[in-house]
């Protein structure tokens, strides 16, 4: 500092230098985390509370959230999963929460079916990350988007990062349908849910800034066109 300091740097100067340093020695963590980690993970989110969501987070690729919103339950207490019943969400609930993937599978799948687009939300994380199941893209794209069709904006979230991330189509990047699907999301998040909003809007701009703007009014477009589907009790096709 003293050494700076002689050299004619001012304090803000110093401060700028520190600054920095702090920047290149996170940025430097990060990047020897991404080595690691399968699906972008490079630092933790808080729980967020409100709808009952958590989100685990992983900072930031170009400003991208790039880790699926996972449900989670509060005030839920310990059920005897072996003999829950079918069609019992709370205990569906608790066992995912409890790692209990078996029973959380069994519990959430004829839900998820009856177009209960939280289950369905929840059967996606479950493939998505490979717990319980084997990690299936696929599957993970068919149960976020019945849930995100039908207006459940964590769905409508993980659908967006999963086009960003090239895994909803063939492995391509399709940033028109993940700034939609953001944005739609930005949208539905109640604003009692700041962190929530706050990820999809960030999301959805650092998705803009890879994006022409006739692209951007396209999925503009495609987002004012979009119309929620009405649930029916019937089985997900």
């Amino acid at each position: 500092m003293a050494l700076l300091q002689r050299l004619g740097l001012g304090r803000h100067r110093v401060k700028q230098a520190l600054l920095e340093e702090r920047v290149n020695a996170l940025q430097t963590a990060l990047n020897r985390c991404k080595g690691v980690a399968t699906r972008w993970r490079r630092t933790q989110w808080g729980l967020v509370t409100g709808v009952g969501i958590a989100m685990l987070a992983v900072g930031y690729v170009a400003g991208l959230y790039s880790q699926p919103v996972k449900p989670t339950i509060t005030g839920v207490a310990a059920q005897p999963f072996a003999s829950a019943r079918p069609n019992d969400p709370e205990a569906a609930y608790s066992a995912y929460q409890k790692a209990d993937y078996e029973t959380a599978l069994r519990l959430l799948r004829p839900l998820a079916e009856q177009r209960d687009p939280r289950a369905q939300t929840t059967l996606g994380v479950m493939y998505d990350e490979g717990h319980g199941v084997p990690q299936d893209d696929a599957q993970a794209l068919k149960w976020y988007r019945l849930a995100a069709e039908q207006g459940y904006a964590q769905a409508q979230f993980n659908l967006g990062v999963m086009y960003a991330r090239g895994e909803a189509d063939n492995g391509h990047q399709d940033n028109v349908s993940a700034h939609m699907w953001f944005n739609l999301a930005a949208s539905r998040f109640p604003a009692s849910e700041p962190m929530a909003r706050s990820a999809a809007i960030k999301s959805r701009d650092a998705v803009a800034s890879r994006m022409t703007p006739e692209e951007i009014a396209h999925s503009q477009q495609l987002a004012r066109d979009w119309k929620p589907q009405q649930r029916q009790e019937s089985e997900a096709q």
